[in-house]
């Protein structure tokens, strides 16, 4: 049991700063406990899906026309992955279409080069017939 302790100035003769201790027998104890009175019909289940239905309605009427119909979603998805697919097409394209460019630059330099080698042989090959013919006259000339 726990006791109390009161400090009481007391009247009298004495200096005032004197004070008397008493203690009290009485127990410190909490408030008594009340229990909460329970309502049974409180929420029952047709109460709660009526206030779902409200619920429901209440946010389709915010909602745009658009969302309101559960079928738009599908379509929707549909469409995004339509698009996916064009895009990942697109960028697979994109990347054939580099390379082709970078074969075509590749063939147009070879190309070239062939071209180079084959203008050299000509002028080389024009060059000997020069001097053949030149080596056939000199012979026919006596």
């Amino acid at each position: 049991m726990e006791t109390k302790t009161i400090e009481v100035d007391v009247e009298s003769e004495k200096p005032q700063s004197d004070k008397v201790v008493v203690e009290s027998e009485k127990p410190n104890t909490p408030p008594p406990y009340k229990q909460k009175i329970h309502f049974p019909q409180g929420f029952d289940k047709s109460t709660l899906d009526e206030q779902f239905r409200k619920f429901i309605e209440i946010i389709q009427d915010k909602l745009p026309s658009k969302l309101k119909d559960p079928e738009s979603f599908s379509i929707r998805k549909e469409l995004l992955e339509q698009k996916l697919l064009l895009i990942e097409y697109k960028s697979s394209t994109e990347a054939k279409l580099e390379q082709a460019k970078v074969r075509e630059e590749k063939l147009i330099k070879s190309n070239e080069y062939f071209k180079r080698e084959m203008k050299q042989q000509a002028e080389e090959t024009n060059k000997m017939m020069k001097q053949m013919m030149e080596m056939f006259q000199k012979q026919a000339q006596p």
